[in-house]
């Protein structure tokens, strides 16, 4: 093996020189077998609320059961615009336990750039958070989108969900107006997504390992952002090759207590293979919606340790101009 592949006598001895990227049928089997190995343990914490392995899978059901229930045909486009907040990853594994394909969307998008990726990956329905509903509003009547899932940053924060909500619209004033209320557009909130979710009937999907899983887009630096298309084993081999390089750092601690920031954003592809590392060791991972909000990201690193910090030079630069 080594005379084809000579860097491989350059690995650390802890590192295995294969993985076996047919070790999942499919990349929900990956994600449920990390619900029922930490089932009861911290998976994110937003603004001070936490939320469970458990959490996360039974909200990711009701998202799949309810997708399932609108009738999009199996193989359909799923678009997700939003930042790091908590129901971010219950509706990206939803999107993917129901049949369908995700393509997250960077919710700085202008009208422009968001009608792009829209039409150009043929999305049906979108979930959006509401800060960035005006630039749907824009463009939504020229593209294929046929029902709008619309959130509010604190809809999965229990009580404190209300006073975060409150403090975005009222105070900061960071939802610019809209107006979505055209029947056409079929507008739902999240928070009825999930109780009607929770009970509908679900069925769980056949799926085959080269089956699509995400649509995801380029940064758009040269020209048109192009859609690359992720199957269920490219995603699968890329976790777990993360996982045969990262593994030996971390074995000599309790993973399941790892606390990891997300302060990269989770419809980037560096942050997403991020969430599947972390899931396969049981880590908690500290959701930052804002990190350009420097005051406010340095007061939640303040709030409790944190033994994995993954970003971008940008990023670290910018924590170390502050005092």
């Amino acid at each position: 093996m080594t005379e084809n592949k000579p860097w491989l006598d350059h690995y650390p001895g802890t590192v295995p020189k294969t993985i076996d990227p047919d070790k999942y049928d499919n990349l929900v089997e990956l994600y449920e077998e990390c619900f029922n190995r930490y089932r009861m343990h911290p998976m994110s914490i937003c603004m001070g609320v936490t939320h469970t392995y458990d959490d996360v899978d039974k909200a990711s059901l009701a998202v799949a059961a309810w997708l399932q229930a609108q009738g999009l045909p199996k193989g359909s486009l799923v678009a997700l615009m939003m930042p790091n907040v908590p129901q971010y990853l219950p509706i990206m594994i939803g999107i993917l336990r129901a049949g369908y394909v995700c393509t997250p969307i960077n919710p700085l998008y202008t009208g422009r750039e968001l009608r792009h990726q829209l039409n150009d990956s043929g999305a049906k329905i979108i979930f959006i958070v509401d800060n960035f509903a005006q630039a749907l509003e824009q463009v939504v009547d020229e593209t294929s989108i046929n029902r709008i899932v619309l959130s509010k940053m604190g809809d999965m924060m229990g009580l404190k969900g209300m006073l975060v909500n409150t403090m975005i619209r009222q105070v900061k004033r960071l939802v610019p107006k809209y107006k979505l209320n055209d029947p056409k557009h079929e507008v739902t909130k999240f928070p009825d997504v999930l109780k009607k979710g929770k009970a509908l009937p679900f069925q769980a999907p056949t799926m085959a390992s080269e089956q699509k899983a995400i649509l995801q887009y380029t940064g758009g630096t040269t020209g048109l952002s192009k859609g690359a298309v992720l199957t269920q084993r490219n995603i699968i081999a890329a976790a777990l090759q993360s996982e045969a390089w990262y593994r030996p750092v971390t074995s000599n601690m309790n993973e399941a207590y790892i606390n990891m920031v997300m302060a990269l954003p989770l419809y980037h592809i560096f942050a997403f293979m991020l969430s599947l590392l972390g899931m396969r060791s049981g880590y908690t991972f500290i959701l930052i919606p804002n990190p350009r909000d420097m005051p406010g990201f340095i007061k939640t690193l303040s709030k409790q340790p944190f033994h994995i910090f993954p970003a971008v030079n940008t990023l670290f630069k910018g924590l170390l101009d502050q005092p």
